[in-house]
C-alpha cells in the first residue's frame, strides 16, 4: 500500500512534468496528481507546500535534466562538429522534453516559470555559442548563429505540438535532422 510519505517529491515532480507535457502548467493538479499516483492529497503535502512549489521542483528537473545533463554529456565530446550534430540529435529528436519546452515557452508571464525558462534558454544559448566559437565563428557571429538555432528549436517544437501526426516533425529521422543541421551551420 503506498502511504503518504512514501512517494518522494521526485516522483511527484515527474508527474507534474509528465502533466505539463501533456497539458501545460495549468493541467499540473494536485487533486489530479494524487489521483493517478494512488495517494491521498496528504503525501502531496508531505514534500511540498503548494501547487507552486510542485512547479518549481518540476521546472527544476526539466532544467537538470534537459539542459545541465545534456551539457554536460556533449561536453565530453572532442569535435565540435560531432558535438553539434549530437546536440540537433537529442534535442529535435526528442519526444519526450520537446512537449515540455514547447508548454513553458507559452507561459514565460507566470513568475514561478518565468524565470525557469529564461535561465534555461540562457543557458543553452551560451552552450551554442561557445560550440560556433570552437567550430570558428567570431564571438559576434557565434552570438547570432546561437540564436539562429536555438528560435530554430523552440519553432520546431511548436510546430510539433501544433502537428503531432506530421509524418516528417513528428518522428523526426535521420536524413531530416541532417539537414536541419545544413541549414542551420553556417
Amino acid at each position: 500500500m503506498v502511504t503518504a510519505n512514501s512517494l518522494s517529491a521526485a516522483v511527484w515532480a515527474r508527474a507534474a512534468l509528465a502533466r505539463i507535457s501533456s497539458g501545460g502548467v495549468d493541467a499540473v493538479k494536485v487533486e489530479t496528481l494524487a489521483s493517478e499516483l494512488g495517494v491521498t492529497k496528504g503525501s502531496f503535502y508531505w514534500h511540498f507546500a503548494d501547487r507552486s512549489a510542485l512547479v518549481a521542483a518540476a521546472l527544476e528537473l526539466w532544467e537538470r535534466e534537459g539542459t545541465t545533463e545534456v551539457v554536460a554529456a556533449l561536453d565530453d565530446v572532442d569535435d565540435p562538429r560531432a558535438r553539434l550534430r549530437a546536440l540537433f540529435e537529442t534535442s529535435f529528436g526528442d519526444l519526450v522534453d520537446s512537449p515540455i519546452e514547447s508548454a513553458l515557452v507559452t507561459r514565460i508571464d507566470d513568475p514561478v516559470v518565468g524565470p525557469v525558462v529564461e535561465r534555461v534558454s540562457i543557458a543553452r544559448i551560451a552552450f551554442l555559442e561557445r560550440l560556433f566559437r570552437e567550430l570558428g565563428l567570431t564571438p559576434s557571429r557565434a552570438a547570432v548563429q546561437a540564436r539562429i538555432v536555438y528560435s530554430l528549436y523552440v519553432g520546431h517544437g511548436q510546430v510539433r505540438r501544433t502537428l503531432p501526426d506530421d509524418p516528417v516533425i513528428g518522428d523526426p529521422r535521420p536524413a531530416y535532422l541532417r539537414r536541419l543541421l545544413d541549414v542551420a551551420t553556417p
